[in-house]
């Protein structure tokens, strides 16, 4: 009788708590015309006031970052710029003494730290690089000692084109050690780093191996100074093509976000299980937004599927052993989501999006859709039928080389602000497809790139067409292609942001990169 009360209690609570949860949709815009303004977001933080911090672009490379309030509306927003070049924030942390650290790229050559307070004054801003390489930082964490810990990738023009970037610095960004590590001869990436139970760290992302071509998951776990402990490759039975996004730690192991799904090992990178979703693959963008796992206040976990292009994305939950709760579907382009005190899930992403048979609307916008703690939304969400995938993943040890060292130094951006204006509703459209195109993935590399663009498909294309577009979408490129991998000569191309798009019959491809 007793256990049938308490049983009844924990349900009014939970009804109750969800009584009281909120739901919105909320799009923000700059007013600067479409050719010269536009904002985008990549990553999201709660601020001590129980609002968010967001932190994104704003139009001619500038790192932005704008604060709102628990609802969801805009207090302030401030852009950070380095003279005659990019400043790119990846990722916003909140630290552990009220203030904000903001990782990413400066003048397309050097890893961005910058630390700044609650409401945005820089308290510092410093750069890391190495002689022959660019580095940009794509994620990282506070560590237990108040320092951080940072993942990404290195750019080069020649082959492997990207390499994996991992450093530590103390609380005030001095660098304390840095890692590039290389295993296959071409494109690598690092997407998330933790700090283990030990005090080391482990690394997730993929690497490309080409002729042929096929790339493989990856976890590196490193020790407090940075030597590698041991580190393994993963290969799924289904596909060629593997990618590593994002991990969490657990009392008995590791969960990682990998392909369409979740991997569980345990401390020495052994597989436990693997549980993989229909229609939920990732994307292997580097310069945008990763796929993101995130664990709740209940022990279950979202998986966050975004897209690179501008298609609608996913939110999907599962228990602690993987099986499916229930999936959302969004209407934005998702960058990151986050669990709101009042257990409610806050997404922001970037707009417009391709939509069916949609106007043609280009508006670089950020949208932030809040739902309740049950994915329930109002008109940019809807509930989804994924359902669960056959699929073995296989590991085996492998061998990174190492190169160390690097140097850091202070920058000082230039602070500025927006007439950033809101609505109530969904992002826009831009763009039209078929309703029975299916999407696929394409890669490309070096990303940034100066003369040249290698694109490689995970399909092959039949009497397919390739078409390169600039930021205000206009089309600058257009061939036929014939094969899986082209080379494409972009040396006249100008600087700036750029959309790639294949299309074979019923098939379409997407990704972007940045031209130095």
């Amino acid at each position: 009788m007793k256990s049938i009360q308490v049983a009844i209690l924990f349900l009014a609570l939970s009804f109750s708590l969800q009584a009281q949860q909120e739901m919105f949709n909320r799009v923000f815009y700059d007013t600067v015309p479409d050719s010269q303004g536009g904002i985008t977001s990549t990553s999201i933080a709660h601020a001590s006031d129980n609002g968010y911090m967001i932190a994104g672009a704003s139009a001619f490379f500038s790192g932005l970052v704008f604060h709102t309030d628990s609802a969801g509306h805009a207090l302030w927003n401030k852009t950070y710029s380095v003279t005659n070049s990019l400043l790119q924030f990846n990722r916003i942390l909140a630290t552990n003494d009220g203030s904000f650290m903001l990782l990413g790229s400066s003048h397309y050559t050097d890893a961005l730290c910058m630390k700044i307070n609650a409401s945005g004054d820089i308290l510092w801003s410093k750069t890391i690089s190495k002689t022959g390489y660019n580095l940009n930082a794509v994620s990282g964490e506070q560590t237990a000692d108040s320092g951080f810990i940072i993942s990404g990738y290195t750019t080069e023009n020649a082959a492997p084109y990207n390499r994996v970037f991992v450093a530590r610095t103390d609380v005030n960004g001095e660098l304390l050690w840095t890692k590039i590590l290389t295993v296959g001869n071409n494109s690598h990436t690092a997407f998330s780093v933790k700090q283990t139970a030990d005090s080391g760290f482990l690394i997730i992302g993929n690497y490309l191996n080409c002729s042929p071509c096929y790339s493989d998951a990856f976890l590196i776990k490193l020790n407090p100074s940075g030597m590698v402990d041991w580190s393994k490759k993963y290969q799924a039975t289904s596909t060629s093509y593997n990618y590593g996004y994002d991990l969490a730690n657990t009392v008995d192991g590791y969960l990682c976000y990998i392909n369409s799904g979740l991997m569980k090992t345990d401390f020495e990178g052994n597989v436990s299980w693997f549980k993989s979703y229909e229609q939920f693959w990732g994307n292997n963008c580097t310069d945008c937004p990763a796929p993101k796992l995130r664990m709740c206040s209940d022990s279950t976990y979202l998986l966050l599927r975004t897209d690179p292009w501008g298609m609608e994305s996913s939110m999907l939950r599962t228990d602690l052993n993987g099986n499916i709760l229930w999936v959302d579907n969004l209407f934005l382009s998702a960058s990151d989501v986050i669990e709101s005190k009042q257990k409610e899930l806050l997404v922001v992403g970037n707009g417009p999006i391709m939509g069916l048979k949609g106007p043609e609307v280009y508006s670089p916008q950020i949208g932030l859709i809040q739902t309740n703690s049950l994915g329930q939304g109002l008109e940019c969400v809807w509930f989804n039928n994924i359902m669960p995938l056959a699929d073995t993943i296989n590991s085996s040890p492998v061998t990174f080389s190492e190169i160390s060292g690097g140097t850091v130094k202070t920058i000082s951006p230039q602070v500025a602000s927006l007439n950033i204006l809101e609505y109530n509703g969904c992002v826009d459209y831009i763009g039209s497809i078929g309703e029975l195109d299916k999407t696929r993935r394409i890669n490309v590399f070096p990303n940034p790139a100066k003369e040249t663009l290698v694109i490689d498909s995970e399909i092959g294309f039949k009497d397919a067409i390739l078409m390169v577009y600039n930021a205000s979408m206009q089309l600058i490129f257009q061939q036929s292609l014939t094969e899986k991998q082209t080379v494409l000569d972009i040396s006249k191309f100008s600087s700036g942001l750029y959309f790639v798009k294949i299309k074979s019959d019923k098939t379409v491809g997407f990704s972007k990169f940045v031209k130095e």
